[in-house]
């Protein structure tokens, strides 16, 4: 997982930096002090997430934060926050920001944050894998209502999703339980992951 940082305090993009490469949880293919930097380096690079502090020109950050949303809907945005700023944070929830990192940093919080984000990363890929092997079967067996259609019954998708897991060898890891649990979820409340945020899905969850 690609992670960019933007922080105006060098103390804390290098503590950050180090958590995220001694835990193993990513790689910093950046950083910077400035949004206006940043915005460009981030559409160079492509990450998969950029840690955003939200405390230093905060009318600014959340610009920014909404650009980035904007030209890059795939790429996660975290803030950075101290606590005891809810209007703030309810702010950067409205433009785009998925999930909270609460400042001064604790490798705990970052680590399972991060975590959270690649679970959800994988649930994508392998609902996008699902639906084109599902798609794929579908016109081997001819368009709905056809004769071939109506033999093909490819099973419920947590059973493709079962088999795309087994296929990776990773059908008894704990997390595979957790991605079946959720896909499940997703499924009986008829919820698009595009139309969720990861803080809502949890919310839901409990």
């Amino acid at each position: 997982m690609k992670i960019f940082i933007v922080d105006c305090d060098r103390t804390s993009r290098s503590e950050l930096r180090n958590m995220i490469e001694a835990g193993n949880l990513g790689i910093v293919v950046g950083a910077s002090p400035r949004w206006e930097e940043a915005y460009v380096r981030v559409q160079e690079v492509g990450p998969d997430v950029v840690l955003a502090d939200l405390e230093f020109c905060t009318p600014k950050s959340m610009v920014y934060i909404e650009k980035v949303r904007a030209v890059m809907p795939e790429t996660a945005v975290v803030a950075l926050s101290q606590a005891g700023h809810p209007q703030t944070l309810r702010q950067a929830y409205e433009k785009g920001v998925e999930l909270m990192i609460h400042k001064p940093l604790n490798e705990i919080e970052v680590r399972n944050v991060l975590y959270n984000l690649e679970m959800a990363r994988a649930m994508k890929w392998l609902l996008g894998k699902a639906g084109r092997g599902a798609g794929e079967m579908e016109a081997q067996n001819g368009a709905p209502g056809s004769q071939g259609a109506a033999s093909a019954d490819p099973g419920p998708p947590t059973r493709r999703l079962r088999g795309i897991l087994q296929e990776l060898g990773v059908l008894n890891d704990c997390g595979s339980r957790d991605i079946l649990g959720i896909v499940r979820y997703l499924i009986e409340e008829d919820i698009e992951l595009r139309d969720v945020t990861i803080r809502e899905l949890c919310a839901r969850m409990g």
